[in-house]
């Protein structure tokens, strides 16, 4: 960098030329294209000096003068860039811009003297690269003179004025990439607009990535806007992450520095990022850290942005976020003001959202150590309550012991005396009953006993029976009927349980039958986990693969129908073949052939469905759509054979696959351009288009002849001829414009491009 200095001192060959253009009264065209021609380099070169500055930041700390330097002409070349696009340059005159070179060229000799002591090892300048920054400097005293002829007129202008005129500046970015667009700059990308993160202080309105036409480099330009009233922005530091789609993934780190940005106004417009990766397509960006002029700092974990939608003016989103913080941070002031631990908690909790908000901070930290007092004062209050409870219950646990005694001996001696042998003579008598299945009259004898030993399990047995034989008469209402009363009678007991498992079951059906989906699972799973009887178990069982066939879980229903199937394989064999086939066709259609048609191998003979050759052959054809031609004749093969559409297929995939192997893969060839030698790619790939086997061509060799397209006579082709060795074809949409590509001996290949009546020979070699 100090050897351009030097450069700009000793050469003053741009001014020299402007000179000799007026002195020699050329026209004013010829000076005004080459005043032009430099203001378009300091457009094109201005992103070699943000990429010289982060070098010398790498230096020793002896190079701090430097750096200083630096973010000096870089504010001069935002500022006089924008000025000499405003200015009217009939007022300045070609003579007043020569007087201005001349200014420039002195006060950066000046520069030189300040850091001559100065020198960069690491870093070496080309001599072109020294030539451009000279005219960038030449550029910048022509801005400069620009800007002081405006200033003028800015400051008639009252408050109001620049205020609307700060709101608005993102604005007036807009026509700035149409402008680009008729010139040496192409916009290829816009990126979402509003990008933000929660709580971040920083909006970034629009990303605009653009294409220098002349140096063939994509660069991209943000330009963002400080919502956060209390502060002014010094430094935003930012993370961009640039796909191409492909797997690739450029990572940029990317700094703007001493901005003092106000709240409202907008930044980052002049500032132009180099995108290495051409072909990128999708970019995500994060803040890594927005630096205030108060010297704190914003920070937030995985600052990714994202689109905050269209907005009509961002001071009312400005003012809407702001209201959020401040509510956020009020909710949490006051709740880590109170005593108990839970609401200091919460109060941290929505604090450390807002970490950077006013005092935040510091309330977070003094909440903390309450947090922790609180804690402790509640640990030893509950302490002391539990030993408090504990001796009160010793004390009635003794006088509890002594009444017990008495009331036992009370007990035993009235039971022994009246209650005791009269009810065993008839629980005795209630046994017979059962045992000899006289189930109506047990249960008058055990509802007698009133719960006497073991009367209430007797008596939901009794009723469990009477059930059994009520569903066994095809009586279902009876049934359901002393099913609840055994359950009634002792739901801890064997047969209570077994009651329960039926009540369960009837309840599932009834459920399912309302479409309440979510209790019929439910209530099906409970029966088939209480049941022990074998036909209740199968049925509750099937319910549940009902239910998970109904909600589409073809998985879950196919694995339970598989049990029970295995059990009773006459009763459940529509319901086995039924949801066999629909998880056979649900794995096809998404691409798992072998497990899909195992599946179907079990049930084909049970089904009443169609066979599933469609859904492989759909699956074949999306495989060829994607290039995957030896997956989707993998396919094609399984079903040729009873499948008519998939042999027709099969045959003409298969014989164009044989015709064109010999093309399939990337091509490349070394050239000169412009006496650099450059690499050229041409790929050839087969894929399925519309139904029909085709070569697809990817050749982007040239950017207005260049393509990416499917030789395909349903596409935009008007003569197609694919063979063995050649490929002829011409496209609609370049109708002057034949191509042939002629396989030679070896791994070898020409390229005839027929333009404009010229014809024109490349040869490639198989990389």
């Amino acid at each position: 960098m100090i050897n351009s200095f030097r450069s700009i001192a000793k050469d003053k060959k741009n001014y020299t030329e402007l000179s000799r253009l007026v002195s020699e009264r050329h026209t004013s065209s010829d000076a005004e294209k080459y005043h032009n021609d430099m203001v378009n380099k300091l457009e094109y070169e201005h992103y070699i000096l943000d990429d010289t500055k982060h070098k010398v930041e790498k230096v020793s700390d002896s190079l701090i003068g430097v750096d200083s330097t630096i973010s000096k002409i870089s504010h001069d070349f935002s500022q006089y860039y924008m000025s000499i696009k405003t200015a009217d340059s009939s007022k300045i005159g070609i003579q007043q811009s020569l007087s201005t070179i001349e200014k420039v060229v002195q006060m950066n000799g000046m520069l030189i003297s300040k850091n001559k002591e100065l020198e960069i090892n690491k870093e070496e300048t080309t001599v072109e690269q020294e030539s451009a920054e000279a005219e960038k400097i030449v550029e910048t005293a022509e801005q400069k003179e620009t800007a002081e002829s405006t200033k003028e007129v800015a400051t008639q202008e009252d408050s109001e004025q620049k205020q609307t005129a700060k709101k608005k500046d993102s604005k007036s970015e807009e026509s700035e990439p149409e402008e680009k667009e008729n010139g040496r700059y192409k916009v290829i990308a816009k990126l979402e607009p509003n990008l933000w993160t929660y709580g971040s202080p920083v909006l970034f309105e629009k990303g605009t990535l653009e294409r220098d036409q002349v140096s063939n480099i994509n660069r991209l330009s943000l330009t963002f806007t400080n919502i956060y009233e209390e502060k002014e922005i010094r430094d935003l530091y930012i993370t961009i992450y640039a796909d191409d789609g492909e797997g690739n993934v450029e990572q940029i780190n990317h700094s703007y520095l001493a901005m003092g940005q106000e709240y409202l106004a907008s930044k980052g417009k002049a500032a132009k990022i180099t995108i290495k990766n051409e072909n990128a397509v999708k970019f995500i960006i994060k803040i890594d850290r927005v630096v205030f002029v108060d010297g704190s700092v914003w920070t937030k974990k995985d600052a990714v942005l994202e689109s905050a939608g269209e907005m009509e003016d961002v001071e009312v989103f400005a003012q809407a976020k702001t209201k959020d913080y401040e509510d956020n941070y009020v909710s949490g002031m006051e709740e880590v003001q109170k005593d108990d631990s839970a609401s200091i908690g919460n109060g941290i909790e929505i604090l450390k959202r807002i970490a950077w908000y006013k005092n935040s901070k510091e309330l977070i930290k003094t909440a903390h150590k309450k947090y922790d007092i609180a804690v402790k004062n509640e640990e030893r209050k509950q302490a002391s309550e539990n030993r408090r409870a504990n001796r009160q219950k010793d004390v009635k646990k003794k006088y509890m012991t002594a009444l017990v005694a008495v009331g036992v001996i009370i007990a035993i001696v009235a039971i022994v005396t009246v209650a005791f042998f009269i009810p065993n003579k008839k629980y005795k008598n209630a046994e017979k009953l059962l045992k000899n299945q006289k189930y109506t009259q047990a249960v008058t004898e055990f509802k007698d006993l009133g719960g006497f030993r073991k009367s209430k399990g007797f008596l939901a047995e009794a009723y469990y029976n009477i059930g059994l034989q009520a569903l066994n008469e095809n009586d279902e209402d009876k049934a359901s009927d002393y099913f609840k009363k055994s359950n009634d009678a002792d739901k801890s007991s064997e047969y209570g349980k077994q009651a329960g498992a039926f009540l369960d079951y009837y309840a599932a059906t009834d459920a399912l039958d309302k479409k309440d989906y979510d209790k019929a699972q439910q209530l099906f799973t409970s029966s088939a986990q209480a049941a022990s009887d074998f036909n209740l178990i199968n049925k509750a069982s099937a319910g549940m693969a009902q239910v998970s066939y109904i909600k589409a879980d073809y998985s879950t229903a196919w694995q339970t129908i598989k049990n029970v199937y295995a059990k009773d394989n006459k009763t459940f064999q529509a319901q086995y073949a039924e949801y066999g086939y629909a998880y056979a066709k649900q794995l096809i259609d998404k691409g798992s052939i072998k497990e899909g048609m195992e599946v179907y191998s079990k049930v084909e003979k049970l089904s009443k469905s169609a066979n599933l050759s469609e859904s492989v052959y759909n699956q074949a054809v999306k495989l060829g759509e994607a290039g995957k031609i030896q997956e989707s004749l993998n396919l094609l093969n399984q079903i040729k054979g009873n499948y008519a559409k998939a042999k027709t297929l099969y045959d003409s995939m298969n014989s164009f696959h044989k015709k064109v192997s010999l093309w399939l893969g990337t091509w490349k060839h070394r050239g000169t351009v412009n006496g650099e030698k450059t690499t050229y790619y041409i790929t050839f790939s087969e894929v399925l288009y519309k139904g029909e086997p085709c070569i697809k061509i990817k050749d982007m060799n040239n950017k207005s002849l260049g393509y990416n397209v499917e030789i395909s006579s349903k596409n935009h082709i008007t003569q197609i001829e694919v063979g063995k060795y050649m490929i002829h074809f011409k496209l609609k949409n370049n109708h002057n414009q034949k191509l042939t590509y002629t396989l030679l001996e070896g791994k070898k290949m020409l390229r005839e491009l027929k333009y404009e009546g010229v014809t024109y020979k490349t040869k490639y070699k198989k990389k």
